[in-house]
């Protein structure tokens, strides 16, 4: 378990570089449609949980091929672990937002960072728990990442008109085509 725990602090370091790479990356693509699909394309709530959502999906990958194939509860724990570390992010900016009245960039910044911590920090106790280790919870993991980003690449580019997809410099919802 020693070893779980390097990788969990390894991974949670790769994520958090790429993640914040990732606000950037659909801009510096020339606003590349496919890159959009998984990169931010807008300033909404939504496209910030992208950059935890792809890092965290293909940091993941690359863990699996060193030692994710030891434990068969490791896709269950990365999706759940994932949602829970978006949910944190989400949580965390509109609890301070609605109590302070506005955002400020250092305190987006920081829900980044705890729905990083939520992600690798609840992973590493799911995997460690041995729980989650059937192959029905690897199925409904992996189908639920499918589902997941389908309806991620989908909301991109025709987002539900709420303010979760909302773009709040521009008041416009995700991107066209």
């Amino acid at each position: 378990m020693k070893e779980l725990k390097k990788y969990s602090w390894i991974a949670a370091a790769v994520t958090s570089v790429m993640g914040t790479l990732f606000h950037f990356v659909y801009e510096f693509s020339g606003n590349n449609n496919f890159v959009g699909m998984f990169a931010a394309v807008n300033e909404s709530t939504w496209e910030h949980l992208k950059l935890l959502l792809t890092p965290a999906f293909l940091v993941g990958i690359v863990e699996w091929f060193i030692y994710g194939k030891n434990y068969k509860n490791f896709f269950p724990a990365l999706f759940i672990s994932i949602l829970a570390g978006m949910f944190a992010i989400t949580a965390a900016f509109y609890t301070y937002t609605g109590i302070i009245g506005q955002n400020f960039m250092i305190a987006d910044i920081a829900t980044f960072f705890i729905g990083v911590f939520v992600t690798y920090y609840l992973r590493y106790k799911i995997i460690k728990s041995g729980k989650l280790s059937s192959d029905k919870w690897v199925f409904i993991s992996l189908a639920g990442f499918a589902i997941l980003f389908v309806f991620t690449a989908y909301a991109s580019f025709n987002p539900p008109q709420i303010n979760l997809f909302k773009d709040p410099l521009t008041g416009t919802y995700g991107t066209s085509f």
